[in-house]
């Protein structure tokens, strides 16, 4: 689903985007409410761990557990059951998380199961499954299912995106939901939202009584929502790639006209090496910007460094066919300027064509490499001999 695919990215920058950012606990009575409930069942689950334990040796062992700083976790089957005094970070294939986090909780992963885990901030997942039977302030999860079971839940808001979403525990204030199916009871549990319930699914479902505190508000989805490219959309994006193009050649006749005849001498008799500078100006720069940005002094260098290599790309398909269709006049005998443009526009509209085309689109990007090379070369190399020494 087009929506469902819009809100995974979302909550998949979120995970970059929320590290610097704080949270605030409920104020509101019904959020307190649910704050008592899964407070108390916290409490239970941790008395029920050291009820047997000496109260000295409790904190002893806790005190030897306790991880200061943030945690990295990046391998296949990750357990992670510590007491960690700051964020989380997980990524794995199979991840059960049984410890305490101070900070925020961040998971990517194909399966996690959570076991009594309590997480005091915030918890950002993106998975294929998910049986969250913790604590926290808040849940984000872009997952194929998510299971909540009774008594585990969150202080505040949940906002969800899946395929299949069943929830018995508690949600202190708001759940947001987008899913394919929704269950808010099982086994005679039902849930305890203490706010709003906000849900978007493919049927409307029927709300069990005394489940939801707030209001209930219900938006369908249609069945079949595979997004659909008509004649129209490819029609408007041909005409944009011909535009581009004759705007990048109306541009260069003003104020680079000497560059042009070098990327044409350059495409007619250095297509090799302009295939080569550009596959490895391709893979250089953005490491040589990654190095920059470590330093404080080289920041700035790096941004535009950046911004430089985004605008060389973006037309060097453009270039490509500037040079392109120069080579074709040369060998007319035709110098006139609206005849090139319009060989520009031809090839632009075959490079456009190019990309399209189900499993012969990667060789729109040897066009990019090329073209990219192409004006490497023009930029970094003033003197290009294109004739062969004669004996």
């Amino acid at each position: 689903m087009l929506k469902n695919k819009k809100t995974k990215i979302l909550l998949s920058l979120l995970l970059i985007i929320t590290l610097i950012t704080p949270f605030s606990f409920a104020d509101d009575e019904e959020s307190a409410v649910a704050n008592e409930n899964i407070e108390a069942t916290t409490e239970e689950v941790v008395n029920e761990d050291n009820s047997q334990e000496n109260p000295e040796e409790v904190q002893n062992s806790v005190g030897k557990d306790i991880y200061q700083g943030d945690l990295y976790l990046f391998e296949d089957n990750i357990t992670m059951d510590k007491l960690v005094d700051g964020n989380v970070y997980i990524f794995g294939n199979n991840v059960k998380v049984t410890g305490q986090v101070a900070g925020n909780l961040f998971v990517m992963a194909n399966k996690v199961t959570f076991e009594d885990a309590y997480i005091e901030s915030s918890t950002y997942i993106l998975a294929n499954e998910v049986y969250f039977k913790a604590v926290s302030s808040d849940l984000y999860v872009a997952c194929n299912t998510l299971e909540i079971p009774t008594d585990y839940g969150v202080y505040r808001d949940l906002k969800c995106a899946g395929n299949s979403i069943s929830i018995v525990g508690i949600i202190g204030r708001n759940a947001n939901i987008e899913c394919t199916t929704l269950s808010l009871e099982k086994d005679g549990a039902k849930a305890d939202i203490y706010g709003n319930l906000e849900y978007s699914s493919a049927t409307e479902i029927t709300v069990p009584e005394g489940a939801i505190q707030g209001n209930v508000k219900y938006s369908p989805i249609a069945e079949n929502t595979k997004t659909k490219d008509t004649v129209l959309d490819y029609i408007f994006s041909a005409i944009t790639a011909i535009v581009f193009a004759l705007v990048i050649y109306g541009l260069a006749l003003l104020f680079t006209k000497d560059s042009i005849e070098k990327c044409t001498k350059i495409t007619s008799n250095k297509f090799l090496p302009a295939f080569g500078i550009g596959l490895l100006a391709l893979i250089i720069v953005p490491i040589v910007s990654i190095l920059l940005m470590i330093s404080v002094i080289g920041l700035p260098v790096a941004f535009t460094l950046l911004a430089l290599y985004g605008l060389l790309i973006a037309i060097s398909t453009s270039v490509f066919a500037i040079c392109i269709s120069n080579i074709i006049c040369n060998k007319l005998n035709k110098t006139n300027k609206w005849l090139t443009a319009l060989f520009v526009a031809i090839i632009s509209l075959l490079i456009y064509i190019l990309g399209i085309i189900p499993y012969i689109g990667f060789l729109k990007l040897l066009l990019v490499i090329l073209g990219f090379g192409i004006i490497t070369m023009c930029i970094l190399f003033k003197n290009i001999k294109f004739e062969k020494a004669t004996k």
